[in-house]
Parts: C-alpha cells; structure tokens; sequence
C-alpha cells in the first residue's frame, strides 16, 4: 500500500473515531436509536480499519477496506434519514457530516482500487528463485553397458 493510501486511511479513521465518539456533544441528542447504532457501527469499523492498515497482512488489507466502506454507506443511508426525519434545529451539521463522510469514502473506494488492481505478477518476478546450482552446458556422456541385469 503506498504510504499516501496509509495516511488517508489513519486519518480517516480516527476522524470517525473521534466524531462518533461525540466527545464535545456536537451531535444533537437522536429520537431513535438508529443514529447511535450507525455510529456505533462506525466506530467499531474503524477500530477494524486502523488494525488493518497497521497489522494486517498485504492480502487481508482489502477485505479490511471494504467492510470500512460498507458502514461508511450504512452511516450516510442513516444521515440521510436522520435528515429527512430530523426535528432539529442543527440540521446543517448533519448535511455537513454527510458530504464529508461521502468523500472518504470515494477516497478510501480510491486506496481500495488501489489495493486490488496491483499486479500480481511483479510480485511473482521478485519471489521467483533462480536456481542455486550452475548448470553445466555440456553434461557429461552416459554409457549403457548392457541392457540386462545379471544377479550374482
């Protein structure tokens, strides 16, 4: 992964760690419970994401990724609700964590192209082994003495 696509990833999620954890109550007490469980999701998912980018092996990375990009949808389908249902007055913030969720998640979808269109074959050409023994052009000439075996 390049260390622009590692960068964008740490902070995308810690900024959700951060926002869902609601730390200075910027977010407007929900009616329902599905903003909390939306958030709580996002959360959870980027716990999963930051030890993805750390920790997981090259192969896991985009699993990790996707299952980042789809709570990031599930908490945008719940904001839009939020909005659409919404009773309150700061109705703006909402609008506006919508439009900043939506574009980390088209970068993270970018980092995630990334991480799976690489080529697998240059990885291969660098794993290749090249033999260890030099092999002798001209190997050396083999008699048949007789086709039969005789046991003595």
């Amino acid at each position: 992964m390049l260390l622009r696509g590692k960068i964008l990833l740490l902070t995308f999620g810690l900024v959700h760690i951060f926002v869902g954890a609601n730390p200075y109550f910027i977010f407007p007490s929900a009616k329902n419970a599905m903003e909390n469980y939306g958030r709580s999701l996002v959360i959870n998912a980027s716990g999963i994401l930051l030890f993805g980018v750390f920790m997981a092996k090259k192969e896991h990375r985009p699993n990790i990724i996707l299952i980042y990009l789809m709570a990031a949808v599930v908490l945008n389908v719940i904001l839009i609700a939020e909005i659409i249902h919404g009773w309150y007055d700061i109705l703006s913030f909402y609008y506006i964590y919508f439009f900043v969720n939506a574009i980390m998640a088209a970068l993270t979808y970018k980092v995630y192209n990334e991480q799976t269109n690489e080529s697998p074959k240059e990885e291969e050409k660098n794993k290749m082994c090249e033999p260890m023994a030099v092999e002798d052009s001209k190997p050396p000439p083999y008699e048949v003495k007789s086709l039969r075996v005789q046991i003595v």
